[in-house]
């Protein structure tokens, strides 16, 4: 098997686990373009796989056609998921981009003015650019393009966690684009290397830590340890079936072994190495997106009887602090409480990593406070509901924009990422 057969093999399955993410999580017309696009990266790399294996100019450019309906498609779906991200209004553009694609399409799969013939290099029968594919890709070049002009252009609008979500569409499609589109340059007589595809799952972990992290495209995924772990061993099986195909192929051919022999063979090594390999990987898991697990019941016990012998409100309040900052094995925690003479909430507490338990004091020697005028404060009023900064986004609809910008301004004050209301 080539290379470039597994690069469209890794390619398919990452990005079709990365479209079925969109279409079980996603809600709104993002998410749904989200999945479509995944979906023809995914025909792309599942189309690549099929011409890298074939033994015959024929089934090789049935391969090839594959491909092509998924990669026309592309460069629509990424224009479609960026004018919807930059809130764009290119009605007119966005048409013309999608007949531009269904032009395509029968001559993709119904004629042979797209694919006629091959050339055989690096073990692949590789498609001859004929004229009019030529025009395909110029075209969907400029496309493509356009689309990161625009997102560009949108990035010095943007902040906050608009702006970090931004700044990922950034990189991971354009590692993703790079390394698809240096494919398409065998097809026009230069003989580099084709393993642009590995870049494509690089793309998938980009995208989709972004989701995890950063709520990309406003994808708030759930996440339970079941799925997590069945993600991770699925993964890891798809890689050794990958290892355990290129090692038949490779010793079948060099040595002369017969096939079962060394399917045998790396069957035996891969199961022994199978349950070590998962098991650090759900470590690892475990590490990045679970905090300490603990006690419940006995954490609200401990609460519970001494807050009772407790009458001071300073008191409480360090106390409340200390427990969130050692049992969530937070990096820092504020306590801040009201001072209705002076309409502020003022910072009582700070505990952090680095400088242990001081008095929150700002440069010149104040408190550090938000205003009672706040945004924050005015939600709090009406809602008692937790302020989490990379939701802050789905706020706006709620709040409005600024009152959003006013609420984050807040947060980022105190370097935070959650903001927790304490009633009495």
């Amino acid at each position: 098997m080539s290379m470039f057969a597994i690069s469209g093999l890794i390619c398919g399955v990452s990005c079709i686990v990365l479209a079925g993410i969109t279409k079980f999580f996603g809600r709104t017309k993002i998410h749904q373009v989200l999945g479509l696009f995944n979906l023809s990266v995914a025909i792309w790399g599942f189309g690549s796989f099929m011409a890298g294996i074939a033994s015959t100019e024929e089934s090789a450019i049935y391969g090839w056609r594959v491909a092509q309906v998924g990669g026309t498609f592309i460069a629509v779906f990424f224009y479609h998921i960026v004018c919807i991200f930059c809130e764009l209004k290119r009605k007119v553009p966005l048409t013309i981009i999608y007949i531009w694609g269904l032009f395509f399409l029968p001559f993709t799969v119904y004629t042979n003015i797209l694919f006629d013939k091959t050339r055989f290099i690096y073990d692949v029968h590789y498609n001859d650019a004929t004229p009019l594919y030529a025009f395909l890709v110029v075209s969907w070049l400029f496309i493509v393009c356009l689309s990161f002009f625009e997102v560009v252009r949108y990035l010095p609008k943007t902040k906050g966690i608009k702006r970090t979500q931004t700044i990922y569409i950034i990189t991971g499609f354009l590692v993703g684009f790079l390394g698809g589109a240096s494919t398409l340059i065998p097809m026009f007589g230069v003989n580099l290397p084709p393993l642009g595809n590995f870049t494509i799952p690089i793309y998938c972990l980009i995208s989709t830590y972004a989701i995890l992290r950063y709520r990309l495209m406003d994808i708030n995924l759930v996440l339970r340890k079941s799925m997590v772990y069945s993600l991770s061993a699925g993964i890891l099986t798809s890689l050794f079936v990958v290892i355990i195909i290129t090692m038949t192929k490779f010793f079948s051919d060099l040595a002369g072994v017969r096939s079962y022999t060394i399917l045998a063979i790396a069957s035996l090594i891969i199961a022994i190495l199978f349950n070590p390999l998962r098991n650090k990987i759900q470590r690892l898991v475990d590490k990045r997106f679970y905090k300490r697990s603990y006690d419940y019941y006995s954490t609200i016990q401990q609460v519970s009887s001494t807050l009772a012998t407790m009458f001071n409100r300073n008191s409480i309040l360090k106390f409340i602090g200390n427990l969130l900052y050692e049992v969530l094995g937070l990096e820092g925690v504020y306590m801040i409480a009201a001072v209705p003479a002076e309409g502020i909430y003022e910072a009582v507490y700070q505990i952090n990593k680095d400088g242990g338990r001081i008095d929150p004091l700002t440069e010149d020697g104040k408190r550090m406070n938000i205003d009672e005028k706040s945004g924050a404060i005015k939600l709090f009023a009406r809602s008692r509901d937790i302020i989490v900064k990379d939701e802050l986004p789905l706020l706006e609809e709620k709040v409005g924009r600024d009152v959003a910008e006013e609420i984050w301004k807040d947060i980022e004050k105190f370097k935070g990422e959650v903001l927790i209301p304490i009633f009495i």
